[in-house]
């Protein structure tokens, strides 16, 4: 692995005005990403293979992560990157503004990772690549149908469960630093469906 951080984006060909966006905000960052790595579902193969197939190809210490409908806040990537440094983690994560929705969930934010007692974290990490590589990335160990939803979440989930069985030091940074998106067809925030 070499130093620095790629920015992975899992997306589609139909949302390539959001991917626009999304690019535009890690560029804009004071902190720019060293790479970015665009994998696009062309084949319906869902988000956990598209996104693991980006991850695959990362050569960066550390990878961060944005869905394509989502923006990183000016001093996210420096942020976590600086929190990974001062806590000795291998996974961090930070909190989101919501666009068009609401928080879903709101009694995590500032709440630390437990895997005694695991609950939601953002998609939106940044995390150690080599660990994250080793683990199989976002893909499901049974092989099993790869979006389905396992107790409320997907494979971000799943994801988050398997960093901490392999012994990621997991940390979260309780501040809003990206915009996480209601506007794009992302219903999983909107009070109709809390």
């Amino acid at each position: 692995m070499t130093p620095g951080v790629t920015v992975i984006i899992a997306t589609f060909p139909a949302r390539a005005a959001l991917l626009s966006r999304a690019i535009h905000s890690i560029q804009a960052g004071t902190r720019p990403a060293d790479s970015i790595i665009i994998a696009s579902d062309n084949l319906g193969e869902g988000e956990a293979i598209t996104r693991t197939r980006a991850l695959m190809q990362v050569q960066t210490e550390w990878t961060a992560v944005l869905d394509d409908d989502d923006e990183f806040g000016r001093h996210h990537l420096i942020k976590l990157l600086t929190h990974a440094v001062v806590t000795g983690a291998d996974l961090v994560w930070s909190w989101f503004e919501v666009i068009g929705g609401t928080d879903p969930h709101p009694a995590n934010l500032g709440r630390e990772f437990d895997i005694e007692n695991p609950h939601h974290i953002t998609s939106t990490t940044l995390y150690r690549t080599d660990l994250a590589q080793q683990v199989g990335g976002y893909l499901y160990p049974d092989d099993g149908p790869q979006d389905r939803v396992h107790d409320g979440f997907g494979p971000d989930w799943t994801f988050a469960i398997k960093m901490a069985n392999a012994g990621a030091r997991m940390r979260h940074l309780p501040e809003h630093t990206w915009a996480w998106h209601h506007d794009s067809g992302n219903t999983s925030g909107l009070v109709q469906n809390r």
